[in-house]
């Protein structure tokens, strides 16, 4: 990161703390005091920040409206409320497997979570490393099938979580249909797919299962 990248990332955290500074104290999650935030690293759709106050280290995570990078890629910051309620049902079948939850806002679209430390390492990069255990591989199969058996034909589920546009703004459009576009002669292979995953719904899942967020 060059110094203009990192004043402007800076300025765009000072910018995001002033905002938030009100909503946390509402929330009850800092006082008076000073609170500083870092901007931590991981996807593109949302602004994480690592927010330090007197007595406290917690995270905070924003929804944003159009995601980190080039191609005009925009989603609805609604998928916000669907995540801090995936997190509350995840907490309660695969219990110590996310963060707690502090507190959010629905209106304004964050989540604020406890903040696990830094001793931990993404499956990703040991995978890339070469470190590949088999108990890594079962324990993951085993959280998904717990998510999925658990959550499979619940009529309330599916109310709760009727995220189709978050679902075709962030999965369908702009991986296989934006595929279809680039690719003529298979188009209609990308677009039937694409058509049966949003008419499919059985049970609740994660969107994003991946060694890169685990």
């Amino acid at each position: 990161m060059c110094a203009t990248d990192r004043d402007l990332a800076s300025r765009h955290v000072s910018g995001g703390l002033s905002e938030l500074r009100p909503k946390l104290r509402a929330l009850g999650l800092v006082g008076p005091g000073e609170i500083r935030g870092q901007p931590l690293s991981g996807g593109v759709s949302s602004e994480i920040l690592k927010i330090s106050s007197a007595d406290r280290v917690f995270v905070v995570k924003r929804a944003l409206p159009k995601l980190k990078v080039k191609a005009d890629w925009f989603a609805h910051p609604e998928r916000n409320r669907f995540e801090r309620a995936f997190l509350q049902y995840a907490s309660t079948v695969m219990p110590g497997s996310v963060p707690a939850l502090l507190g959010w806002s629905d209106t304004d679209m964050f989540i604020a979570m406890e903040f696990l430390g830094d001793g931990f390492r993404l499956w990703k990069d040991l995978l890339l490393a070469g470190v590949i255990a088999a108990r890594d591989f079962q324990r993951a199969g085993q959280l998904l099938g717990r998510l999925h058996a658990t959550s499979w034909g619940k009529a309330n589920l599916a109310r709760e979580f009727d995220s189709g546009r978050n679902f075709f703004e962030l999965r369908l459009e702009p991986y296989l249909l934006f595929t279809a576009q680039r690719h003529p002669r298979l188009r209609g292979y990308f677009e039937r797919e694409a058509g049966r995953l949003a008419a499919f719904r059985a049970c609740l899942v994660h969107g994003d299962f991946s060694p890169k967020n685990i």
